[in-house]
């Protein structure tokens, strides 16, 4: 369930991260899906956020505590919070499911794309890429106008979902990239 909302949390923020000039059709595609997040959601995310934090300090070792924590920061667009707790985390267990994805995800929208290219396409050489990786190092590739290697993920991502296509988030998230594949396909022919 959270990768679901991660994959939704993406769809409809992500774009809204992005330079405006080298993104514009991530940004036209996404806006049809964002929503403000209500003050209501907020809320129920700092109050969850707050009990996470609590578990956290009465054992900071622990993964799953530390996940909470940085998933909250994360949702809340504190993506520089979320990266050190995600980085803590994986000091702790490299092999956390999916932790590397998301600290690789934080650097990205807090700006450090370089390293978050590097960090995705060592996780996708692992062969270890999620959907959501695949779509922000497509998204790199496209802003460094290598059109060929954002296509070939985004297809990976189109067959890696294959599956999921009734599951509305996945659904959502298949349109957004076969959209973003046919624009960027439309551009190669140029």
């Amino acid at each position: 369930m959270k990768h679901a909302r991660i994959v939704l949390f993406f769809i409809l923020t992500a774009p809204s991260l992005c330079s405006s000039a080298e993104s514009m059709m991530w940004q036209d595609f996404a806006d049809h899906f964002r929503q403000p997040l209500p003050a209501t959601r907020i809320s129920i995310i700092k109050e969850d956020q707050a009990s996470a934090y609590a578990l956290h300090l009465l054992d900071p070792e622990n993964v799953e505590h530390l996940s909470a924590v940085a998933s909250f920061h994360f949702q809340l667009l504190e993506f520089n919070e979320a990266a050190n707790y995600y980085l803590r985390l994986l000091r702790i267990d490299r092999t956390y499911p999916g932790a590397s994805d998301w600290f690789a995800e934080c650097l990205y929208h807090a700006g450090s794309i370089e390293a978050a290219r590097e960090m995705l396409e060592k996780i996708d050489r692992a062969g270890k890429a999620s959907s959501i990786s695949l779509v922000v190092l497509a998204e790199i590739y496209y802003r460094k106008h290598d059109l060929t290697s954002a296509i070939e993920r985004l297809e990976r991502v189109l067959k890696k979902t294959e599956a999921l296509a009734d599951n509305p988030s996945y659904s959502m998230l298949r349109k957004y990239v076969e959209h973003n594949v046919n624009v960027m396909r439309s551009e190669l022919k140029k």
